[in-house]
């Protein structure tokens, strides 16, 4: 009965690890995406200055 529920400890933190991983991943592709969005942004700004 422990090593069951040895496993499914196991299991359960190795699958907590990777939706961790994949959160973190997430949050940073948002946060470069947030920084494209900004420049592209000021760039279209500065060419309705410019004409």
């Amino acid at each position: 009965m422990f090593a069951a529920y040895g496993k499914m400890l196991v299991v359960v933190l190795v699958l907590l690890v990777i939706l961790a991983g994949i959160i973190i991943f997430l949050i940073n592709i948002e946060r470069k995406i947030n920084k494209l969005e900004k420049k592209i942004s000021e760039s279209h700004t500065e060419e309705d200055d410019n004409s």
